[in-house]
């Protein structure tokens, strides 16, 4: 390793100690869950014209922990897909304390850009970046959204004629951030990577699988839904719900 990649490996250790020494309280949080239940039933979402305000971030972190539970995911929140608000239930009821779910994201991020980029000062400015670094403070989608799309470009670019996995991994990845937020610019990304898929293979077979696999991984991000409920069928009928809603 050279001078310069050392010292931007520096740079980057002071600046990971910053947002940890900033973010100190996250590490010492503790997930109450019936403050939230009782915070969640008397905010705007259930009580018209109430005077308690409860912020995205609130509502994500206590549904997810009631997916965890076994909540049917159309029940409630249902507008806005399950799987980053389960993950956070997931850290809220196991770790007691949503904001490693967070942290978790924001390092996975960090490890995909890297990753593809193969480059420390791209990683330095995506790890100091003010509005990604807010999200490590906060249970937000953005976090969890963005590391998927990453995921999903870093696995687009080892498509190649050999292999078909990296058509169906990277489909899967794209399938999953459909499940963290509404995808509105999903099959724009979509057709981009059909047509990169296409460029790098000239298979249809690979471009069928990979289409066939962003539905895979649509559906299992809603592996909290089938384990209760394993008929696709109703599945379907109740994405009428979110349209509706939209």
């Amino acid at each position: 390793m050279d001078k310069k990649n050392k010292i931007l490996l520096v740079l980057l250790g002071i600046v990971l100690a910053i947002i940890a020494i900033n973010f100190r309280w996250t590490f010492n949080y503790k997930f109450d869950a019936n403050y939230w239940e009782h915070y969640y039933y008397t905010s705007q979402w259930n009580v018209p014209n109430s005077k308690v305000i409860i912020s995205d971030e609130g509502v994500y972190r206590y549904i997810g922990y009631r997916l965890v539970n076994g909540e049917n995911p159309f029940n409630v929140d249902y507008w806005v897909p399950p799987l980053g608000k389960y993950w956070y239930g997931v850290a809220a009821k196991y770790l007691g304390n949503p904001y490693w779910a967070s942290w978790g994201w924001y390092f996975v991020l960090l490890i995909t850009v890297y990753w593809i980029t193969k480059n420390i000062w791209a990683l330095l400015l995506v790890a100091s970046n003010p509005l990604i670094v807010s999200q490590v403070g906060m249970t937000m989608l953005d976090l969890p959204q963005g590391a998927l799309l990453m995921i999903h470009i870093g696995l687009l670019l080892m498509v190649n004629k050999k292999k078909m996995w990296p058509a169906v991994a990277s489909g899967l990845a794209l399938g999953l951030m459909m499940g963290i937020k509404i995808g509105f610019f999903v099959p724009l990304v979509a057709l981009v990577a059909i047509f990169y898929v296409w460029k790098q293979s000239t298979s249809t077979k690979q471009v069928g699988l990979f289409l066939l696999s962003i539905l895979a991984g649509y559906m299992l991000a809603y592996a909290c839904y089938f384990l209760v409920h394993p008929n696709p069928i109703p599945w379907l009928r109740l994405h009428g719900k979110i349209i509706d809603f939209w």
